[in-house]
């Protein structure tokens, strides 16, 4: 039990609006614009990451950059019985993996680089750097990367980013399942399905993005 009450800013966290309604303070914005950015986030990819992966027939997932490392933020699960998956807030470097190297893709050059530099002893153990130079050079060149077991032999992926200049969101859409998933017959329906998804949802943020901005004011 506290010994002494909770201190708070003086100042009004928010203010009445007619019908009962509070509007945020000017102060308190900022410190909320983060969670509200990924509650729109998650909100706007839900639906077409779900179908993203009924299609697929794969686990579908959305990844964000928090500092050096890619964390999953939402998981649409493959309808198939026999799948590989993940989980809501898994953490992985950079340097592994599509996901990673699709927000390593949207990044400057001199911060791509800068985090292949940084990037821990785990992340080389299945790969070198070529290989993860080379996930992002496709990226930039194609809008979407392979990966073929960088963070486990037997885990396949297939990244995109999810670009919104807007929110100054670096963050990518996967697709998870086993080498033959990927085989040449599916893999060009599997690109365009996930370049498909990538590029809605963007429009959705985009779209979407003003509800934020007009929360704040």
């Amino acid at each position: 039990m506290l010994s002494h009450p909770a201190k708070f800013p003086s100042r009004r966290l928010a203010a009445a609006r007619r019908g009962g309604a509070f509007a945020l303070s000017y102060g308190l914005a900022p410190l909320m614009r983060p969670l509200l950015q990924n509650e729109l986030l998650v909100g706007s990819v839900r639906e077409p990451l779900l179908a993203l992966a009924r299609t697929a027939g794969l686990t579908a997932k959305l990844s964000l950059r928090q500092g050096d490392s890619a964390v999953t933020v939402f998981v649409a699960g493959s309808p198939r019985s026999t799948a590989i998956s993940t989980r809501v807030g898994a953490c992985f470097p950079l340097a592994l993996g599509s996901s990673g190297a699709a927000i390593l893709a949207s990044l400057p050059e001199s911060e791509a680089k800068r985090i292949l530099d940084a990037a821990p002893a785990e992340a080389w153990r299945y790969q070198k750097r070529a290989d993860a130079e080379r996930r992002v050079g496709e990226c930039r060149r194609d809008g979407y990367c392979f990966d073929t077991g960088s963070y486990q032999p037997q885990l396949h992926t297939l990244s995109a980013p999810l670009l919104v200049e807007r929110h100054g969101l670096t963050a990518s859409i996967t697709l998870l399942g086993f080498s033959q998933d990927f085989a040449p017959p599916m893999r060009a329906e599997l690109v365009r399905e996930i370049r498909f998804t990538a590029g809605g949802c963007a429009h959705l943020l985009e779209s979407q993005s003003e509800n934020i901005h007009h929360g704040e004011h």
